[in-house]
This record gives structure tokens, sequence and C-alpha cells, in this order.
């Protein structure tokens, strides 16, 4: 596997099953004391990796597009880095929601 073809959401990802544990059992305490400081973390993490793209948009920079490869404009390699690609702002924003979702026992996560 190309290094450019490697998900660089893992953790974000995997974070997601956190929050869908909870809303399927509803356990208080695993979110709590568990889930949501690593959570909590992750959400913090994406704040500091986006950038503000020309058009005003939240973006990931470097981003990895695992399924459309361009040509680089140096090399003229085929590269699946790009700027703000569809799945990192799927990942980005179903995260982000997961987190936002949390209840009142939990405290917000700051933005920085």
């Amino acid at each position: 596997m190309r290094p450019s073809a490697r998900s660089r959401w893992p953790a974000p990802r995997m974070c997601l099953h956190f929050y869908d544990h909870f809303a399927f059992t509803q356990d208080y305490m695993f979110l709590k004391q568990n889930a949501y400081p690593i959570m909590k973390e992750h959400a913090l993490f994406i704040e500091d990796y986006l950038v503000k793209s020309p058009e005003g948009y939240l973006v990931t920079a470097p981003g990895s597009s695992p399924e459309n490869k361009y040509k680089h404009p140096v090399t003229g390699e085929p590269t699946g880095i790009s700027y703000g690609p569809t799945m990192d702002n799927q990942i980005v924003r179903e995260f982000r929601a997961s987190a936002s979702k949390r209840p009142r026992s939990c405290a917000p996560i700051p933005h920085r």
C-alpha cells in the first residue's frame, strides 16, 4: 500500500464506536469515565489539524483520498494525497456531531 492511501483518521473513526456503544447501552459511566475523555482529546486534535481553505471552509490538509488518485505535479506519479477530501470531511463531521451530543454530566469540549 502506498503511504498516500493510508488513512489519517483511524482514531476519530474508532471513537465513533465509543459513542455508538453509549447510544446503544445508555451507559453514562462508560461514556463519562472511558469514552468521553478520549473523544475530547481527538476532537482537540482535529481542531488543530484543520486549516481554512481559500473559500473559507475548514478542511484537512494534507488529506488522503483512498479511492481517487491524482497526478503529482512534481513527480508525475499517481498519489492519493489531496486537499480536503470528502472522506475526511465525512469522518470529521460525524465525529464532531457525536462528540457534541454528550450528556450534561460530561464537560463541553473547549475550542482552542
